[in-house]
């Protein structure tokens, strides 16, 4: 009798063990999970060599990741400009002194921005703001710079939040992980839209 090749679909071959599948990694998935993990590592140690470089050449200093990829831009900086907008959905902040967290643009409240849930417009002098500009050590927020552009549920959950001045600086953790550590499966995982881990508490 001649024996006949069954054929599996790709999306079993790639997919977990526990999923039903044979868990052998896709390397297009893989080299993505490899550039989300560039991307965290340049937000979540922005004091290594590696990520001052980094962000001295293709982000002008600045301590965010910029919409920007030049045609003459390297593929090792393309694949992080391409898994951004993922990765920012999936990085929070925990804020210790407030001094590396932008207010309005960095997800420290909420899963996104805070610019994004404004009611009005965010002057453009104040986008560039940290967390700590908006906070005076004995007194607390300053609401007066603050309410009129945010709604008042969003002000609770300010509110819930202290700054602290001394000794504890502002640190990012990966969504996908209880441990807020990164890892190469869980973003493996959120690429294949598999379910998460409850995050840990920011």
């Amino acid at each position: 009798m001649e024996r006949k090749v069954h054929l599996v679909a790709w999306d079993d071959v790639t997919n977990r063990k526990d999923l039903g599948g044979l868990g052998i990694r896709s390397m297009r998935c893989l080299n993505s999970a490899l550039m989300l993990k560039l991307g965290w590592r340049l937000r979540a140690e922005p004091m290594s060599l590696w990520s001052r470089v980094l962000r001295h050449k293709y982000c002008n200093g600045l301590d965010t990741i910029p919409n920007i990829c030049r045609k003459s831009s390297p593929n090792v900086w393309k694949g992080i400009m391409a898994h951004k907008d993922l990765l920012q959905r999936n990085v929070g902040l925990s804020i210790g002194d407030g001094q590396t967290t932008h207010f309005w643009t960095d997800p420290w409240v909420l899963d996104k921005p805070l610019v994004d849930v404004t009611t009005l417009p965010v002057p453009q002098e104040e986008l560039a703001q940290k967390v700590s500009n908006y906070w005076v050590s004995g007194q607390g927020w300053r609401w007066d710079a603050i309410h009129n552009y945010v709604p008042s549920d969003i002000l609770k959950q300010i509110a819930s939040f202290e700054v602290l001045t001394e000794g504890n600086s502002d640190r990012a953790f990966w969504r996908g992980e209880p441990s807020g550590q990164f890892s190469i499966k869980s973003a493996t995982s959120l690429l294949r839209h598999e379910p998460q881990p409850r995050p840990i508490d920011s």
